[in-house]
């Protein structure tokens, strides 16, 4: 199930700056749950490893689909 938010995405047609925003949450939301997670040690490297290079993919689409998306959504 996608947390509230994210299914946003998923039902609407979106401007670059609407998927813009929604990039920039996801990846607010990950960063504070890896924070969190980390404090008691339960990510291994691998863990770490495997969320940063998510972090990459959501960074990298974001600038592509910011790039190509009209302002009235697509």
């Amino acid at each position: 199930m996608a947390p509230v938010g994210y299914t946003q995405a998923l039902e609407t047609n979106m401007t670059a700056k609407e998927f813009l925003d929604l990039s920039t949450k996801l990846f607010a939301d990950m960063k504070a749950w890896i924070g969190e997670a980390a404090k008691d040690d339960t990510l291994s490297a691998s863990d770490l490893a495997m969320l940063s290079a998510s972090m990459k993919i959501i960074e990298r689409v974001t600038l592509k689909e910011v790039e190509i998306k009209p302002e009235t959504g697509n």
